[in-house]
C-alpha cells in the first residue's frame, strides 16, 4: 500500500473516531464525505454529505458534492435536483452554474446547456471552459463561425488548454483551413507529445492533402501512443493496402499486438484481412480462429467477417465455412 493511501486511511480512521465521540459534528461528516469522494467510495461519501444536510440544511457545498456523486453514477435527474437545491441558496455560484450547463449538455439538451453557460459568462466573462463548451454546442448546431469565435475566446484566456487547441484544430479541419489546423495540432504536440488525437488529426489532414507518406507516419505515431486507436488502425490499413505494402502492415500489426494495451480483437481481424489479401488462406483462418474463440462478441464478429469483401475468396475454403458455423 502506498504512503499516500496509508495517510488517507489514517485520516478516515481519525474522523470516524471523532464522530463516535460527537456524531453530530458537521465538519467531521463533511471531511469524511470529501475523503470518501476523493477515493471514489461514493456510497460512503453520500451518507456523510446527507448527514451534513440533516444537521445544516443550507450547506451548499454538500449539495454540490451530492450532485457530483449522482453525476458520476449516471443519475442525471438526482444530480440536477441537488445542484438546483444549491442554486436556490446561491444563484451566482459560477462552478454550480457550469455543472448544470454541463449536465444539460451531456443529456443532449443543448438549449438549456447554452442558457446556463451564458449565465456563467454573465457573472464571469473570462471563464475559458465555458467559452470552449459553447464552441462545442455551436459546432453541433453547425454554426462554425460562432464555434470558432468561442474557441478563440477560450484560447485567448487559456492558450495552453489541450482541449481548446484540439477543438480549434478540428473546427479548422471542418472549414478546410488545413494550415491553421496543422498549427494548432503541432502546438498540442509541443505541449503534450503523447496526445494521440493530435497525431491522428494531422494524419487526417495530410491524407486530405494527398500527402500519403506524411499521413501514414502520423497514424503510426498515434498508434504508438494509443494502441487501441481503431480509426487510426483502419486508416493506416487502407493506405498500406492501397500501396500494396501488406507485409509492412502485418509487421506494424504484430508490433502493436505486443503492447498489452492493444485491442487484440481488432489486430487479429486486421491480420486476417492482410493474410487473406495475400492469398495466404491458412494464416488468415488461423487469426480468424483466434479472434472468434477468444471473443465474447462472437456473433457480431462473425457477421462482420461474412460481410467483409476482403474474405470473398476465403469463403470458398472449407475450414472457413466450418469456422463460421
Amino acid at each position: 500500500m502506498s504512503e499516500g493511501k496509508l495517510e488517507i486511511e489514517a485520516k478516515i480512521a481519525k474522523y470516524l473516531r471523532l464522530l463516535e465521540q460527537d456524531p453530530n459534528n458537521v465538519e467531521n461528516h463533511f471531511k469524511l464525505g470529501t475523503l470518501y469522494l476523493d477515493e471514489d467510495q461514493h456510497q460512503l461519501a453520500l451518507i456523510h454529505f446527507e448527514n451534513v444536510l440533516k444537521l445544516n440544511p443550507e450547506d451548499t457545498y454538500s449539495m454540490i458534492n451530492l450532485g457530483n456523486i449522482h453525476y458520476k453514477s449516471g443519475n442525471i435527474e438526482l444530480a440536477l435536483k441537488s445542484y438546483f437545491q444549491a442554486l436556490s441558496i446561491d444563484d451566482e455560484d459560477v462552478d454550480l452554474l457550469y455543472n448544470i450547463a454541463n449536465l444539460y449538455e451531456k443529456s443532449n439538451d443543448y438549449k438549456k446547456a447554452e442558457t446556463y453557460y451564458m449565465k456563467v459568462l454573465d457573472i464571469d466573462a473570462n471563464h475559458s471552459k465555458t467559452w470552449n463548451n459553447l464552441g462545442l454546442l455551436h459546432t453541433i448546431n453547425n454554426d462554425l463561425e460562432k464555434a470558432k469565435y468561442c474557441f478563440n475566446k477560450s484560447f485567448l484566456l487559456d492558450p495552453n488548454s489541450i482541449e481548446t487547441l484540439n477543438n480549434l484544430g478540428e473546427i479548422h479541419i471542418l472549414t478546410k483551413d488545413y494550415l491553421s489546423a496543422i498549427s494548432y495540432f503541432n502546438q498540442i504536440i509541443s505541449l503534450k507529445p503523447n496526445y494521440a488525437s493530435a497525431w491522428f488529426n494531422l494524419g487526417v489532414i495530410y491524407e486530405e492533402l494527398k500527402e500519403i507518406g506524411n499521413a501514414e507516419k502520423h497514424y503510426q505515431e498515434a498508434l504508438k501512443r494509443s494502441p487501441i486507436y481503431s480509426e487510426a488502425l483502419y486508416r493506416l490499413e487502407t493506405i498500406l493496402h492501397d500501396k500494396g505494402e501488406i507485409k509492412k502492415a502485418i509487421n506494424i500489426y504484430n508490433s502493436i499486438l505486443d503492447n498489452e494495451d492493444s485491442n487484440k480483437s481488432e489486430i487479429y481481424y486486421l491480420l486476417a484481412r492482410a493474410y487473406s489479401a495475400l492469398k495466404q488462406d491458412e494464416k488468415a483462418i488461423e487469426y480468424l480462429t483466434i479472434l472468434i474463440h477468444d471473443n465474447r462478441h462472437i456473433n457480431s464478429y462473425k457477421e462482420k467477417i461474412l460481410l467483409d469483401k476482403t474474405f470473398i475468396d476465403l469463403k470458398k475454403n472449407i475450414n472457413f465455412m466450418d469456422l463460421m458455423k
